[in-house]
């Protein structure tokens, strides 16, 4: 009867350790080289340093950037290329986006090529650094009708850390 019991538990050893072995095997051993092996997934890093804010029109702004804790980025814009005025805000990082609302005295250019205030939206790409930023105003905004303000159209910009 033990006898019996031994040959049971042995069958049962072998068909769990052929069953998890052969998967991992089918395929042939995996090695950094081959196409079974996934590929690292790209890091977000933190954010810290100086970084030149660039859009498509080519203007430029200099970003200050201090780490305030996990996911968290305090910014300050200042020597804008198009001489807009300075800004701050706190950017706070989404699954692999960084996200930030900065109030801006001079967020909006309206048709008349005149400013107003309003918040400007960010949100980029962790690892690539590119993104977009769209401006919003309240109602009467760049003397909008619209009860739901004026907003500007959507402005691709990248960064790219210089310091």
């Amino acid at each position: 009867m033990s006898i019996a019991r031994g040959f049971g538990a042995v069958a049962i050893f072998a068909w769990v350790t052929i069953g998890i072995a052969s998967p991992a095997w089918a395929d042939g051993p995996t090695t950094p080289t081959s196409p079974a092996s996934p590929a690292p997934a790209a890091h977000v890093g933190e954010l810290s340093g100086t970084y030149t804010f660039t859009v498509g029109s080519g203007n430029t702004t200099t970003w200050t950037v201090t780490p305030c804790g996990p996911g968290c980025a305090n910014v300050a814009a200042a020597n804008s290329s198009a001489g807009n005025a300075p800004y701050d805000g706190q950017a706070q990082l989404a699954g692999e986006r960084w996200n930030m609302t900065a109030a801006r005295p001079d967020a909006l250019t309206c048709d008349d090529n005149s400013r107003a205030p309003g918040t400007t939206t960010y949100s980029w790409d962790g690892t690539t650094l590119a993104g977009a930023a769209f401006s919003q105003g309240g109602p009467g905004s760049c003397h909008s009708t619209d009860p739901n303000g004026f907003r500007s159209p959507t402005t691709e910009f990248t960064l790219t850390k210089v310091g």
